[in-house]
């Protein structure tokens, strides 16, 4: 859910964490700024690939992800270590992107940005 507020929110805002439909809005507004975003991919699983659009969670094993356009919290070149000690000893479902330094947030920002002009295609980002 991290990731999502930081797309829906510009930061991680721990007490959203139950807000699913206002970060859904948001998520869908942000679409429709300057990218042609057709929905998010979330992927609760890697056996259920869900879309999401505004009008709800759809099952759709149609999706294909290009693993070449993958925006990830865990790539240590754009996110280089401020996650690091938030992580550190911790098993992988309790990893969170609080404590993420804002040039962190910046540049995976840039990155999407980047992703988005010179792609021609639909996007989608998880």
């Amino acid at each position: 859910m991290d990731s999502q507020d930081i797309i829906a929110y510009g930061k991680v805002v721990p007490e959203k964490f139950w807000s699913e439909r206002e970060r859904v809005k948001n998520l869908c507004d942000w679409e429709n700024l300057d990218f042609e975003i057709d929905g998010f991919v979330r992927v609760p699983d890697l056996d259920s690939p869900l879309i999401q659009d505004g009008n709800g969670l759809l099952s759709d094993t149609r999706i294909q992800l290009d693993l070449t356009r993958l925006v990830s919290f865990y790539d240590t070149m754009l996110v280089p270590g401020s996650l690091v000690p938030e992580r550190y000893g911790k098993e992988r479902i309790k990893h969170r992107l609080l404590g993420i330094f804002p040039k962190d947030l910046q540049a995976v920002a840039r990155k999407i940005e980047e992703l988005s002009a010179v792609w021609t295609g639909p996007l989608s980002f998880v």
